[in-house]
């Protein structure tokens, strides 16, 4: 860590004034790749902090633990700990060595092929992806998105994703588990004009209560007489 610490800090008063237009572009396009690639090694020390017991760890939580000590917000810290999950290497019970769960993505993240942005798609294919898909597809699906990433920015890779997951999704019918995760409701905190942001994705039974209301209660005229 010293000797990345003494490079960053030359890198930080090197002269960028001299070179060529096409040589800031290559530099950047480096520096992205070399950025990319360390965000995987903090995959495995966020890894290795949340499988800490609680008396080290000292908080409730790994995710609490991270948002002390780095100074991040807990929504941050939270984001961390699951895509950790998703992107380190893991240890199984009896302590072998085991792949992440989205083993092609790391390794492409570990490359520097890939980002941030990539790696969000990704794992939202996959938290939306139905219950009904079989291992086999998973593991086929998350190596053409690991693949196809390496080369496409992230809007054209979220097309590719929405298009793979409509062809999937033809193939069976959602199961109430499926509607359940994806449903949820949202209350934002309180604005200072005292608005208070709402996000939600319905399942039927909910959406169809939420229509009966409306319509009684949202009615023209209903509790607002000057609503004409």
């Amino acid at each position: 860590m010293a000797a990345m610490d003494a490079q960053v800090d030359a890198l930080l008063v090197e002269s960028l004034d001299g070179l060529p237009a096409a040589e800031r572009i290559a530099v950047a396009y480096q520096w992205e790749t070399l950025v990319r690639r360390m965000e995987a090694v903090r995959h495995r020390l966020v890894a290795a902090v949340a499988e800490l017991p609680k008396a080290d760890l000292g908080d409730r939580s790994p995710a609490r633990a991270l948002s002390t000590a780095l100074r991040i917000s807990k929504e941050e810290a939270r984001r961390r700990v699951k895509e950790a999950a998703d992107l380190a290497p893991r240890r199984g019970l009896t302590g072998q060595d085991l792949e992440p769960v989205l083993a092609h993505t790391a390794a492409a993240q570990r490359r520097g092929a890939i980002g941030a942005e990539h790696i969000a798609i990704i794992r939202r294919f996959f938290r939306r992806l139905p219950g009904f898909i079989d291992a086999t597809t998973r593991q086929a699906a998350e190596a053409d998105l690991a693949h196809i990433a390496s080369g496409l920015p992230p809007e054209e890779l979220r097309a590719a994703a929405e298009h793979l997951a409509v062809l999937l999704d033809a193939e069976g019918e959602l199961t109430d588990a499926d509607r359940a995760r994806r449903s949820y409701f949202s209350l934002g905190k309180q604005q200072p004009d005292g608005m208070t942001p709402v996000r939600g994705n319905f399942d039927p039974e909910l959406a169809a209560l939420w229509e009966a209301v409306a319509a009684k209660w949202a009615a023209p005229g209903m509790l607002n007489p000057d609503d004409p």
